[in-house]
């Protein structure tokens, strides 16, 4: 367990692809606490075999439609329990770019 903790992930996601670009010191804490260690392992996790939490993550990139949009949950994973919050920062195409923020334990 972490704590409870605040924690900022940027992600690109374009077509089915998800892609950790960059994340805290915590959510790389996070990432070593979950065997995957790099920003392609978590990726690969993210699209072929999510866990709760980034199951959550999809959720809010569906709903976010606009740059500036925010939307908030709430995530009950045995690997982190808090709330997340999506911001649709930018969108080309198909390719849009998220700020994740999280914070609980």
């Amino acid at each position: 367990a972490l704590g409870r903790v605040a924690n900022l992930t940027f992600v690109i996601e374009e077509g089915d692809k998800i892609e950790i670009i960059y994340t805290d010191a915590t959510g790389r804490k996070w990432m070593r606490a979950v065997g995957a260690p790099s920003f392609s392992d978590i990726s690969e996790r993210a699209m072929n075999q999510p866990m709760v939490i980034q199951q959550v993550m999809k959720a809010c990139f569906r709903e976010l439609k606009e740059v500036g949009e925010i939307v908030m949950k709430t995530v009950n994973d045995p690997t982190y329990k808090g709330d997340m919050e999506v911001l649709l920062l930018s969108k080309v195409g198909n390719r849009r770019g998220f700020l994740i923020y999280t914070i609980g334990g």
